[in-house]
């Protein structure tokens, strides 16, 4: 398969892969919220919002080099192999020595009965993680949509299966271990390639570099959006954080699935146009463009149907969680859309970048979420979005300028779809906050009037232009060199 052909086959493979995963985690969400108390959702928060510190650690960026590396030799690769699998088993050291450390921190003693337990996923995904990103390097999309839908499955099922039986807080502990083996699993049947003992390899010092960098600004990222937990975890209850972390995971968590497959294809493509102004530049549009009709629309959709969303699907004991969810899922949709702006620092090889404005970012939000959390998750959830509120434009300004995308562009081009999508969530937001009817009536007829927004807005030209682009870019089999889809404004 052509490049050319890669990026909209590989965006719709990998999308309904996701799909199928943000539904299959949805699913898990919803049947486990009404197995299990939000105290038992706190009690696990705090220790996996740790491990996904030491994931981002374990990695060190040497998958994503990995992958904007078009080149990459077979001696470098089984050295970065050897690296991982070396991080991976000396992070597990570190948390066996700093467990109750931590424990004694968060005045959590389940906390030091379940970290080491998770530290089983440092050595999974350690053997994984460079036949992941030789997949994605080779676009083989088909397999990468194969391993990552049939492991979210196999950990939703054996986490509702082990609370059924009564394991409690032990499930939600077991899922993302389950996840990762399975995962590790198929990707090295998949791989096609037996790691060699490492030795010395011709540009490794340079890759590891960029790939440091890329890690640090992902840790800082990673910790941006997790300070809340961390946060929430120190000053308020077990409930309280189990009632913040489930709003996170329907707000924020199905919308980063989401965006997985386009960040997967976008990646390798933006950086072999990073010598082509042009092409770079028309590429970014059309990255953005894409989230704007895509990914934005359902987190604006989510947070003007919180109130049904909530009632429907996680039931009445979770009435507390629907004001955290529509704040949660706006502050997603500001996220989502700003994050194109990371693609533009890694496709550009501009890593000292990312991760000055990962810094600039994390302070901001650290500052909000600081201040908020004494007074609860509800605080919280509008400090995370108001934070995001400001750090995003910083971000789209600061790559742009680096990047030389003008961003004048980068606004004209997305004005439109950002525009509809504000509009029909505000006519669904006026149904479910404002009409009175039980709460599958109430959606019901929320998503009809959201719907009805897109299909007037199809009769304005512009609009319906861009519609028929974006459905082109996912469909058709072939784009232009330059990142554009034939006779397309994209």
């Amino acid at each position: 398969m052509t490049t050319q052909a890669a990026m909209p086959r590989g965006a719709r493979m990998l999308m309904l892969a996701q799909l199928s995963k943000a539904v299959v985690l949805l699913l898990g969400i919803v049947v486990l919220s009404r197995l299990l108390d939000p105290r038992e959702f706190g009690l696990v928060a705090v220790p996996i919002a740790i491990v996904g510190v030491g994931e981002l650690l374990r990695d060190m960026g040497l998958s994503t080099a990995a992958t904007t590396t078009p080149n990459l030799s077979s001696s470098l690769r089984d050295l970065l192999f050897w690296l991982n699998c070396g991080l991976a088993v000396l992070l597990v050291g570190v948390t066996l020595l700093i467990t109750q450390l931590l424990a004694g921190l968060f005045d959590s003693p389940a906390l030091g009965e379940i970290l080491p337990w998770l530290s089983i996923v440092f050595l999974l995904n350690g053997v994984g993680a460079q036949y992941r990103a030789n997949l994605n390097r080779e676009m083989r999309f088909n397999a990468m949509a194969a391993v990552d839908s049939s492991a979210a499955l196999l950990g939703v099922l054996g986490a509702i299966a082990l609370a059924l039986t009564g394991a409690g807080y032990w499930a939600l502990v077991a899922q993302p271990i389950i996840v990762a083996a399975v995962s590790t699993a198929i990707l090295v049947a998949l791989g096609r390639w037996v790691p060699k003992l490492p030795r010395r390899a011709e540009g490794a010092r340079k890759l590891v570099g960029f790939g440091m960098s890329v890690s640090w600004s992902q840790v800082l990222m990673y910790a941006g959006n997790n300070v809340d937990t961390l946060a929430l975890g120190y000053w308020g209850s077990p409930t309280q954080l189990g009632y913040y972390s489930r709003s996170f995971q329907v707000a924020v968590q199905p919308l980063t699935l989401l965006k997985a497959p386009a960040t997967a294809v976008a990646l390798p493509l933006l950086s072999r146009r990073r010598d082509n102004a042009a092409g770079f530049e028309r590429a970014v549009v059309t990255g953005l463009k894409l989230i704007a009709y895509t990914i934005v629309p359902v987190a604006l959709a989510l947070a003007a149907c919180a109130p049904p969303v909530v009632r429907l699907f996680l039931g009445p004991a979770w009435e507390p969680v629907i004001p955290m969810v529509a704040l949660l899922a706006a502050a997603a949709a500001i996220q989502q859309y700003a994050s194109v702006a990371s693609w533009m620092f890694l496709a550009a090889n501009l890593g000292r970048d990312l991760r000055r404005y990962s810094l600039v970012s994390l302070l901001i939000k650290v500052l909000f979420v600081i201040v908020a959390a004494p007074y609860g998750p509800l605080s919280v959830a509008a400090a995370f979005l108001v934070s995001s509120a400001i750090s995003s434009p910083i971000v789209m300004i600061w790559a742009s300028r680096a990047t030389r995308v003008s961003v004048r562009r980068l606004l004209l081009g997305t004005a439109i779809p950002i525009a509809i999508a504000v509009v029909a969530a505000g006519v669904a937001a006026a149904i479910c906050y404002g009409v009175p009817l039980d709460a599958l009536a109430q959606l019901s007829l929320a998503v009809c009037g959201f719907t009805t927004i897109y299909v007037l807005a199809y009769l304005v030209p512009a609009a319906r232009r861009d519609m028929k682009d974006v459905i082109r870019l996912l469909l058709r089999r072939g784009k232009d060199a330059d990142g554009s889809t034939p006779q397309s404004s994209i």
